[in-house]
């Protein structure tokens, strides 16, 4: 009597184990099969993705507008240090007034240099500063996008990139062995999502002055 009890114990056992493996293996295999919302690789051309942006736009007309006021600056100091010049060759040399003027075309010359250099720098630590700040935004979006999308990583993709038919040979080698990605399917780039998304996002702000 007690071995009988005793195996309908297990068997009943038996087959709660049995169930609780079956619903398991069950889930498992539901979970699998449950769409993830997305897919797990994506890939983003960061340049298709600046190009299509209106901040950029944006952003890039302000850096012109900044470029036309230092040419236009550093224009008018070269007439003033060339009018200096010229007035310099009819002035009888060895005088005062001819002294006095060919100090000032030093100075002229001088400072025409000194701010043309100044421009320079200016303006590339402008445009620097501008695609920093377009790169952060870029990422900050497509983390913003993947997290929404169910997308584990995305992958920054030069596979739309070609290497020019006219390099010298080593600068062609150089460019393939730093190839990033060979191949990537349309289906898994998220460029153009990405930067509708970042467009709505700008418009919603008011443009670039907020």
């Amino acid at each position: 009597m007690r071995s009988t009890n005793f195996l309908r114990l297990s068997s009943l056992l038996a087959l709660v184990l049995v169930g609780a493996g079956v619903w398991k293996y069950g889930e498992f295999e539901a979970a699998a099969q449950r769409p993830m919302g997305g897919c797990c690789v994506a890939t983003i051309d960061l340049n298709a993705v600046l190009e299509s942006i209106d901040e950029r736009k944006e952003r890039e007309k302000e850096l012109q507008t900044f470029i036309g006021a230092q040419e236009t600056k550093i224009k008018d100091l070269g007439k003033e240090a060339q009018q200096l010049q010229d007035d310099l060759k009819i002035l009888p040399q060895n005088t005062k007034a001819w002294q006095d003027k060919r100090e000032q075309a030093i100075r002229a010359g001088a400072r025409f240099r000194i701010e043309e250099e100044l421009a320079k720098g200016l303006v590339e630590e402008k445009r620097k500063v501008m695609h920093l700040d377009l790169f952060r935004k870029i990422n900050d979006a497509a983390g913003r996008y993947a997290r929404k999308e169910g997308i584990s990583i995305v992958i920054s993709s030069d596979a739309a990139q070609q290497i020019p038919d006219d390099v010298r040979e080593q600068a062609a080698h150089a460019a393939i062995l730093n190839r990033r990605v060979i191949y990537a399917d349309s289906a898994v780039d998220i460029s153009q999502a990405v930067a509708a998304m970042m467009n709505n996002e700008f418009k919603a702000r008011g443009g670039a002055g907020n």
